[in-house]
């Protein structure tokens, strides 16, 4: 009898894609994906409701002018405080998610595959449902690559637009299976800030 019950208690409880028990049904992790100046973080701020956004540019931002961040990465080629900005967004965001904040929004371009590989493997591994973790894709929002060079408040320059669109395109639909199956990043994001 003991067995039975065990048994169908098993056979009832809910795995999500990484086989990990659902124990966070109700918790919404939304990955937003698109190109600088097509209005990702305007649909952000429309879907946040009682949630949080989460932006590698926000972190950015707080550490000062933006642009001169990237200048200075540039001229000194060393790229490691964008990779301590990602990892400092990616620990706010898994936090969040650990704490019940739902949705908790990603919002970064995501162009690659494997960009918010980090996040979606952080909510499935914490028992988010699969269903619950989405990807709202603006593409372009429906303009030219000159237009969004124009629009975008980060100075990203024309011809990297349009790089960003042919891979965009060139990658397709993002889905949780193309997202997991996807090779890491080099180590993006393991190590932690000190």
């Amino acid at each position: 009898m003991k067995e039975n019950i065990i048994r169908i208690l098993r056979e009832e409880v809910e795995n999500n894609f990484l086989g990990v028990n659902i124990s966070k049904p109700n918790q919404v992790l939304i990955i937003m994906r698109g190109i600088p100046g097509a209005g990702k973080s305007t649909k952000a701020k429309a879907l946040k409701g009682s949630g949080e956004i989460f932006s590698t540019d926000d972190r950015i931002k707080s550490q000062g002018d933006y642009r001169e961040f990237f200048s200075n990465m540039i001229a000194n080629k060393d790229f490691a405080p964008l990779s301590k900005m990602h990892t400092l967004n990616f620990d706010m965001a898994k936090q969040a998610m650990s704490n019940g904040v739902s949705p908790v929004i990603v919002d970064n371009t995501n162009i690659k595959a494997n960009e918010p590989k980090n996040y979606v493997e952080a909510a499935l591994n914490m028992g988010y449902a699969d269903e619950n973790i989405q990807f709202v894709d603006v593409g372009t929002g429906g303009v030219s690559a000159e237009e969004l060079a124009e629009r975008n408040t980060h100075g990203v320059p024309l011809d990297k637009i349009k790089q960003m669109i042919e891979s965009h395109k060139g990658v397709g639909p993002l889905s949780l299976d193309k997202v997991i199956k996807s090779k890491p990043m080099f180590g993006r994001y393991v190590k932690k800030i000190k």
